[in-house]
């Protein structure tokens, strides 16, 4: 019996009628060579005109667009840590806001430092208390080496327990600037020309700079280590670089303050300039990388270097050039660079000090082409050229499309 419902088979031994052969409902097809079998819509995945992968049910296997040779993702990997940079927090990102007594708290340890220095150098020299003697032992180093040390283990036990505030910034300041001191009392000879080792006070403060601001907690992101160790590196290398260089940092705090003799001599001008000019426009490249990425906090300690490094740089050239006209162009070529900088960067210090500099070097070429007769001539060239630089101040503002107070809407984020 056969039925609307029922399933049509042929006779054992029939050919089939036509080119392919009804299937029956759930069956597979019989594939006749030259031809496929007739599929019946729904029964079995449907495939998409331009030749491609059949349609997966949804969630069951990953789509890919044809042809793209895209295969499934590797499974991920074992949660990774946060490196260094990110454990800096929200100090590498902004710059602290500028408070009255966060400045008097490091200005107090600075003094306390340098009584410090006072205290321990005199007792050195002397041999006692304000007493003249025959000379000092080298044991009557400890006190100072002590003092300073004692300043070092409060700083870490302020900053560690604070965080932030007054008491944290002394405590930033006097770990930070005991270190170089402790370390100059300990390797302190005064039978040596030296005084102390060098080497070592640089290479360990910078050490001890580096891994309080990228690991002590409470210290960690404090820009001051950061812009200390960046200052002492290029102190040292101009140290190195000739017996008769810039005294560094740590090394010649002592002898700068105290009766202890420090070496003396003419230093080789133009390799200090070329350190120098070497030193800070790498600073102030690499921080101009660090606020392009959005790091200001931690950009502020290039900055600051860099400001000193190539400060030392002009004035070392201008020494080697003796020449006014020279100097003054040098001054306005560099103060133009970094002044721009400054202002691309959003630095309110960077920016106005560099363009004072470019006054400075107008003023220097100036002043070099007048005599005690021309005077006159002198300040009417002086007008002249300040109405240039506000005529060149103004084209620069409006090329570059400046405004010191932007709209609204580019100051606050959308959505807030």
């Amino acid at each position: 019996m056969t039925g609307p419902d029922q399933p049509y088979y042929p006779p054992s031994g029939a050919q089939p009628q036509g080119p392919y052969p009804q299937q029956p409902s759930g069956a597979y097809p019989q594939y006749p060579s030259g031809g496929y079998a007739h599929q019946p819509q729904g029964q079995y995945p449907q495939q998409p005109s331009s030749g491609g992968y059949a349609q997966q049910p949804s969630g069951e296997y990953p789509q890919y667009p044809p042809g793209t040779g895209q295969y499934p993702p590797a499974p991920p990997g074992p949660p990774r840590g946060p490196g260094p940079i990110e454990r800096i927090g929200p100090r590498a990102w902004r710059r602290p806001d500028p408070r009255l007594g966060v400045a008097l708290a490091g200005v107090g340890v600075a003094l306390a430092i340098i009584g410090v220095i006072i205290w321990g150098g005199d007792y050195v020299v002397e041999g006692s208390f304000g007493s003249s003697g025959s000379g000092g032992s080298d044991n009557r180093r400890l006190l100072g080496a002590g003092l300073a040390f004692l300043v070092v283990l409060i700083g870490y036990v302020l900053v560690i327990r604070r965080k932030h505030g007054p008491l944290a910034t002394a405590g930033v300041a006097g770990s930070a600037l005991g270190v170089p001191v402790t370390l100059t009392f300990l390797t302190l000879d005064l039978h040596s020309s030296s005084l102390a080792s060098s080497d070592a006070v640089v290479i360990v403060s910078i050490l001890i700079w580096l891994i309080s601001y990228l690991y002590v907690p409470g210290a960690r992101g404090h820009a001051f280590y950061l812009g200390l160790a960046t200052l002492e590196l290029w102190a040292y290398v101009i140290d190195k670089s000739q017996s008769s260089g810039v005294t560094g940092l740590a090394t010649g705090s002592i002898g700068r303050v105290t009766p202890l003799p420090v070496s003396s001599g003419q230093p080789d001008w133009a390799t200090i300039a070329a350190i120098s000019l070497i030193f800070g426009l790498a600073y102030y490249a690499i921080g101009y990388y660090l606020d392009r990425s959005g790091r200001h906090g931690m950009s502020v300690a290039l900055a600051v270097s860099g400001f000193v490094a190539t400060g030392a740089g002009i004035a070392a050239l201008a020494a080697e050039i003796d020449n006014a006209t020279g100097t003054g162009v040098l001054l306005v070529v560099v103060g133009l660079v970094l002044a721009g900088y400054g202002a691309r960067t959003g630095r309110r210090f960077t920016t106005w000090v560099w363009a004072a500099v470019v006054g400075a070097g107008v003023l220097v070429i100036v002043i070099d082409q007048i005599d005690s007769d021309t005077v006159p001539l002198g300040g009417f060239l002086l007008i002249l050229a300040g109405l240039v630089v506000v005529a060149a101040g103004h084209v620069l503002g409006n090329t570059l499309g400046e405004d010191e107070f932007p709209p609204v809407e580019q100051l606050v984020p959308p959505g807030h």
